[in-house]
């Protein structure tokens, strides 16, 4: 997806995490605030865990139906599609 960078995923986890990849001066926050609003998507954000808010880090849990992940992840792809990052 474009605009996602940095993804780790663990070895044994229902977690990954990532990055957006963004050249306007968005926090974590910000991001989660849209995607919440617009998008009705929720991950955690970094900063929540203590990773410095202007990185843009995310935890996305996925012990979800599939079909709830799919929807998801659809509405990520159009995020990243959009003019906001």
């Amino acid at each position: 997806m474009k605009h996602i960078k940095n993804i780790i995923v663990p070895d044994a986890n229902f977690n990954l995490a990532f990055s957006f990849d963004t050249d306007k001066p968005h926090t974590d926050i910000d991001i989660f605030k849209k995607l919440v609003d617009d998008y009705d998507v929720a991950f955690v954000p970094g900063s929540g865990l203590g990773i410095d808010p202007s990185l843009c880090y995310f935890r996305l849990t996925f012990a979800i139906k599939e079909r709830e992940l799919r929807n998801g992840l659809d509405a990520i792809k159009k995020f990243t599609e959009s003019s906001y990052l």
